[in-house]
């Protein structure tokens, strides 16, 4: 799978999950843009579910702040099923 389509995977779980509920709100559907290609860079390599759920988590941290979520539990619970379904489309292209 080439870099093209690895963006594509995670820019829809990231644009349909709407982590900050941006897009819900009315922001444009590229608003995480900017952090679906930082995880994208640092995911290039590491295609472990672990990881994935890491980068994505500390990716949102860094650009929106902890105090951003209500309950860092949960919104790491919801990293981990981002993650999943990224796994699931990049290594067994299910939809």
């Amino acid at each position: 799978m080439n870099k093209k389509e690895i963006l594509e995977i995670i820019t829809k779980e990231i644009e349909n999950w709407d982590p900050i509920k941006l897009i819900e709100m009315g922001a444009p559907k590229n608003e995480y843009e900017i952090e679906i290609k930082m995880i994208v860079s640092k995911m290039m390599n590491n295609f472990k579910i672990n990881e994935m759920t890491d980068i994505i988590y500390e990716v949102f941290i860094e650009m929106f702040d902890e105090s951003t979520f209500n309950n860092i539990d949960d919104f790491k619970n919801e990293c981990k099923n981002v993650s999943r379904n990224i796994f699931s489309k990049l290594y067994y292209n299910s939809p």
